[in-house]
């Protein structure tokens, strides 16, 4: 999952990440930007504002705790369902299973 840094106000509203030090990434939802200051709203209602250049920087030893990253969340029902119909048909052959047989050797 990459950073995204190419947000705008139109993606208000729009479903997100933010990356989190206990949880890894929580939920929220984008509520807008102005300049590099991302503003979202946690699931939990936590409005949190995120500088969306910071994690493209170099490590700092001044930080108390790495930049939050923010990453576009797609909900399960606008992925599209491209699967397959019949799995008995999509899958390969199976593989051999017994080793094949060799001429036997003479004996003199």
């Amino acid at each position: 999952m990459d950073h995204s840094t190419n947000w705008t106000n139109d993606d208000a509203g729009g479903l997100c990440w933010v990356s989190d030090p206990t949880q890894a990434y929580i939920e929220a939802v984008f509520k807008g930007i102005s300049g590099n200051i991302a503003t979202v709203e946690t699931v939990q209602g936590q409005t949190m504002e995120i500088d969306i250049q910071a994690p493209l920087a170099g490590p700092s030893r001044k930080q108390k705790e790495p930049p939050r990253r923010l990453l576009q969340r797609v909900p399960v029902e606008s992925i599209a369902l491209n699967g397959v119909e019949d799995m008995v048909r999509a899958a390969p052959a199976p593989h051999r299973t017994t080793r094949p047989k060799l001429p036997r050797r003479r004996t003199s």
